[in-house]
């Protein structure tokens, strides 16, 4: 017997079952979407295992604390800011 393909939640938030029926083509690995936002960090239990926290809940319940894994559409998904560090030449001197 197959799934039945299930309509996406409202608003494209993630929903258990949706990264693995979704088939999705060119998303990160792992946490798909969650390692790059802005709003989501990885959290380490005591016993070694790992869950993406996602920042969003603690404002809007629509959003999962703890999202089913990997996510690959989010209405709330933010880009990371990305910081370049150059290093300058040295100043030479006399």
């Amino acid at each position: 017997m197959g799934s039945a393909a299930r309509p996406s939640q409202a608003g494209g938030l993630p929903r258990a079952g949706d990264a693995a029926e979704s088939g999705a083509v060119g998303a990160q690995p792992g946490a798909g979407l969650c390692e790059s936002c802005e709003h989501a960090r990885c959290v380490r239990s005591a016993r070694g295992s790992s869950f993406w926290l996602c920042g969003l809940h603690e404002r809007d319940a629509r959003f999962a604390k703890y999202p089913p894994l990997p996510v690959h559409t989010c209405a709330g998904h933010a880009p990371k800011a990305v910081t370049t560090v150059t290093n300058p030449e040295p100043e030479k001197t006399p």
